[in-house]
């Protein structure tokens, strides 16, 4: 039989659990950013006491901690998915902001330096969804805001001097660049309004060459997109040709 220990109540400052000590062991891993180490031990735990209390905030610990290590290695795009998790668990997880800001804005900047402005717009809308008013999303929405309102001032000049084309592409770059900017919306919806263009999807572009000794249905498409001529041949007759006008 097992021997028995008594102690004197007055002499027990305090009682852990075996499953708090593993709790504080994990702790310790996770500080020491050891995540296979801590992720092994806190799968055994959830085996053996999946109800005890702390395991959660445990987990959003783990998942914190191997974002970090993963963002220190420069695997920027997956530390932010680590980091959505975390705020999806728990939006208010200290210092999640700081983190997810750092994970975004050197890819920003260089989506931005590309030229490549719908990259840099998922990035800060992902960004907003982790930790609304980051300073780096303000930043950064400062920003682009400045150079679309730079784009629509340089539109409504041109499209003053009559140059309606030339408006009509800037004040499109500025909708790429950042639509929520003051002023673009109403901008490009005046602008457009007085230079406007037709889109045709289509699934080979004219002039590519064929087998086909005619002009093919594509060619015509763009001819008629392309060109207004004042005259048509109507019909035949005693070797003349009856033309209509346009």
């Amino acid at each position: 039989p097992e021997r028995e220990y008594r102690l004197a109540v007055d002499q027990v400052e305090k009682i852990i659990h075996h499953e708090d000590q593993w709790l504080m062991r994990i702790d310790r891993l996770i500080a020491e950013r050891n995540i296979d180490g801590s992720l092994e031990m806190l799968g055994r735990l959830e085996q053996t006491r999946a109800d005890w209390p702390g395991i959660a905030q445990r987990v959003d610990d783990l998942v914190f901690a191997d974002g970090d290590v993963r963002l220190r290695e420069g695997r920027r795009e997956e530390a932010l998915m680590l980091f959505e998790e975390v705020s999806r668990r728990r939006p208010d997880y200290p210092g999640l902001a700081a983190k997810a800001g750092a994970c975004v804005d050197e890819q920003i900047a260089v989506a931005v330096n590309a030229g490549d402005y719908r990259q840099a717009r998922v990035f800060l809308t992902r960004l907003i969804r982790i930790a609304p008013g980051a300073p780096v999303f303000q930043k950064h929405t400062a920003s682009l805001a400045t150079k679309a309102q730079g784009l629509v001032a340089e539109a409504r000049a041109a499209s003053a001097a009559g140059d309606l084309r030339k408006a009509a592409l800037l004040v499109e770059e500025a909708v790429r660049v950042w639509p929520d900017a003051s002023g673009v919306a109403s901008a490009y919806k005046s602008i457009t309004e007085r230079y406007q263009r037709v889109r045709v999807g289509v699934t080979r572009f004219s002039g590519e060459p064929t087998s086909y000794p005619l002009p093919t249905r594509d060619d015509e498409r763009h001819q008629r997109l392309t060109e207004m001529p004042l005259f048509e041949i109507a019909s035949f007759g005693s070797q003349l040709a009856v033309l209509s006008g346009n």
